[in-house]
């Protein structure tokens, strides 16, 4: 089941934004800063979903939308759950709630070195649009059209 973050999610989606944050730093320098990222306030916004796997996170996405694009800042699958079809709920939910809302694109911004995430993305008929430098990361700029 998704849905929108509960505020008694917050402690598991902490954990697993953290453990998220651990591998992509370390796949880079050490030395860079892991991402600074506080739920709460996408949590009170409903700009968090989560997969549900009864009483477990199983994965997430972290999304706004400027104009006519929904943008997912963050999208992550427990590697527990990986293979086992999360990540396209998660991707075919944001397409359902960014044709609702008469969004035209959906984008991704996933950090440069995170494969997993730029694979999927690329399978799913995702175009990479852009590359830019971000608070010292790498940033890939993903976008599909939904028309």
């Amino acid at each position: 089941m998704i849905r929108p973050a509960k505020q008694s999610d917050l402690q598991q989606v902490r954990a697993i934004m953290n453990d998220m944050n651990l591998l992509t730093v370390s796949r880079r320098d050490p030395s860079l800063r892991q991402v600074a990222f506080d739920p709460r306030e996408a949590q009170e916004a409903g700009r968090i979903h989560v997969f549900m796997d009864h009483t477990t996170i199983a994965g997430l996405t972290v999304f706004w939308e400027d104009g006519m694009a929904l943008h997912i800042q963050f999208f992550v699958v427990d590697p527990k759950y990986k293979q086992r079809g999360v990540g396209q709920a998660l991707l075919t939910h944001l397409d359902q709630i960014a044709l609702a809302d008469h969004c035209l694109r959906v984008i991704l911004h996933p950090g440069a070195n995170v494969f997993e995430v730029t694979s999927f993305c690329r399978a799913r008929g995702f175009l990479q649009i852009d590359k830019r430098m971000l608070n010292g990361h790498e940033c890939l700029y993903f976008e599909r059209s939904l028309q």
